[in-house]
C-alpha cells in the first residue's frame, strides 16, 4: 500500500497524512527509533575501543567522533 502512494508522487496532503498515520500504526517509526539508538551505542563502543586501543594516536580522532556522536540524538 504505502508503495503505491509513493508512487503516485502525490501532493495531496490527506494522502500524506494517511501515509504517516499508517507507518505510525504499523510501528514502523518506533522501529526506527531503536535500531538508530542501537547503532548509534555500539558507534560509541567503537569509538572507545579505538581511543583506548591507539593511546594518544586515537585520542583526537576519537573526540571528533564522539562530537559528531553527540550532535546525532533523536528528538
Amino acid at each position: 500500500m504505502l508503495i503505491n502512494i509513493l508512487k503516485q508522487k502525490t501532493t495531496d496532503e490527506e494522502v500524506k497524512r494517511y501515509a504517516v498515520k499508517y507507518l505510525e500504526e504499523k510501528g514502523s517509526f518506533e522501529y526506527s527509533k531503536s535500531v538508530i539508538i542501537e547503532l548509534r551505542q555500539k558507534s560509541e563502543e567503537l569509538v572507545g575501543e579505538v581511543e583506548r586501543g591507539m593511546g594518544e594516536e586515537g585520542y583526537e580522532g576519537a573526540q571528533a567522533l564522539s562530537a559528531v556522536l553527540e550532535r546525532l540524538v533523536l528528538r
